[in-house]
């Protein structure tokens, strides 16, 4: 287990808000590690703030995969045929990888 020192992005914008480049700069860290995870078959599914750690270097780490999930092979693997349920397993699987990004972007929380 790695230790780190810092603290939860919700800490960090409920104390004062951040400039623009900094968010982008979190926003792109977390897309990537995100992107890493996807890439795996990994689904976060409960992307926010407080799930995200800001270390004493200013990196920022996604904490609690707790209610990941591993998406099928079925999921993760190019089909070789497309038909109707492929494209809609695909299709569904995207959609919950965007979701993740979605929820990243700060014009996107309540």
């Amino acid at each position: 287990m790695e230790y780190l020192e810092g603290c939860p992005l919700n800490q960090v914008i409920s104390s004062r808000p951040l400039e623009l480049e900094r968010i982008l700069d979190v926003c792109i860290e977390v897309a990537a590690g995100l992107d890493a995870a996807h890439a795996r078959g990994i689904v976060h599914r409960d992307i926010k703030p407080a799930s995200i750690f800001i270390t004493a270097e200013g990196r920022a780490k996604i904490l609690d995969f707790g209610l990941a999930q591993v998406a099928s092979k079925k999921e993760q693997t190019k089909p070789e045929t497309m038909d109707t349920l492929e494209v809609d397993e695909a299709h569904r699987t995207s959609q919950v990888y965007r979701s993740e990004l979605w929820h990243i972007c700060p014009q996107n929380r309540p």
